[in-house]
Parts: C-alpha cells; structure tokens; sequence
C-alpha cells in the first residue's frame, strides 16, 4: 500500500462492520479502492455513546451510595 496511517482501513473495518464498508467489483486497489460509508457509521457510533452513558450513570450511582456509607 501507500502507507495509510491514518483513519480507518477498509479492510479491518469490514470484518467488524461490513455494512458502513462498500467492496469494489475488481482486485485493483489503484482504480477501483475500498471505501468507507462515513454515514453509515453513525448508529453505531450513537449505540456506543448510549451504551457508555448507562455505564456512567452506573457507576455515579455505585459511587454517590459509596460516599454516602462513608458519611
């Protein structure tokens, strides 16, 4: 490759979420490249950000009874 450093590769991306991935009809990367559906990623993304709130609110939770036994 042309050392794509940067970003998200196609390729692995697929493997975890092939629906945001459009795969090209022919082998050459040069014309015909792997491209990612940036749009395609936002439910995941919003999923993710809701799933860490619950886990936030969790854990507030754990600590507010914690810091009140100690009181």
């Amino acid at each position: 490759g042309k050392g794509y450093d940067k970003g998200f590769i196609a390729q692995d991306l697929h493997k975890i979420y092939p629906e945001a991935v459009q795969v090209p009809l022919t082998d050459n990367a040069e014309k015909d490249p792997w491209t990612i559906s940036p749009t395609k990623l936002i439910p995941l993304l919003v999923k993710s950000i809701q799933d860490q709130q619950e886990i936030i609110k969790k854990l507030e939770n754990r600590i507010n009874n914690l810091e009140n036994k100690i009181k």
